[in-house]
């Protein structure tokens, strides 16, 4: 194996391993029983282990020409909640690829930026899009924090698909029990 196969290798063992910790945060040390499998894949490709995980790296890797790099680039960032990458996020949502669009889509929600809503409304509205994208973009849009997501999910088109009409319903429940726990 070429030594950019290894460190390729590398890279997507521990973004694989990353995803289990969802609740993680910008530069947050990798959890123990994470890091012995993380340690065993670097030991394997005889590259050092990184200790924490890295925002900038994983924002290098959305342009990456290998879409497993770039799915799992894209779970992560919203599993730290990386802010900045919001930014480059937002285009992903007119991917050709509707496993990228979904992704991003579900990632912005878990970022919950505001500056995000507009683009995910547009998807939520797109009639050709597909549902499970659609679906993606309300949930995400549920999370985002203020009137205006409420409003836009309110306004969504949605009679075209009884799955999306649904998950619609549900997303607005939860952003009215959210606000009246809040008050």
């Amino acid at each position: 194996m070429r030594p950019k196969s290894l460190s390729l290798t590398v890279m997507m063992a521990l973004l694989g391993l990353c995803l289990a910790g969802s609740q993680a945060s910008a530069n947050q040390e990798i959890p123990q029983y994470l890091q012995t499998q993380v340690v065993k894949a670097c030991e394997q490709a005889a590259v050092q282990a990184p200790a924490k995980i890295d925002s900038d790296a994983l924002l290098s890797l959305l342009d990456s020409p290998r879409d497993k790099v770039r799915y799992v680039a894209v779970y992560v960032l919203g599993d730290i909640r990386e802010k900045r990458a919001a930014s480059a996020l937002v285009p992903m949502l007119t991917s050709s690829d509707a496993n990228l669009r979904r992704m991003a889509a579900h990632a912005l929600g878990k970022i919950g930026h505001r500056s995000a809503a507009l683009p995910l409304a547009y998807v939520l509205n797109t009639i050709d899009e597909r549902p499970m994208v659609r679906c993606e973009a309300v949930k995400a849009l549920s999370r985002i924090p203020g009137g205006q997501a409420t409003r836009l999910i309110m306004a969504a088109y949605c009679e075209d698909c009884p799955v999306l009409q649904r998950t619609k319903h549900v997303a607005l429940n939860n952003r009215i029990k959210a606000e009246s726990a809040i008050r």
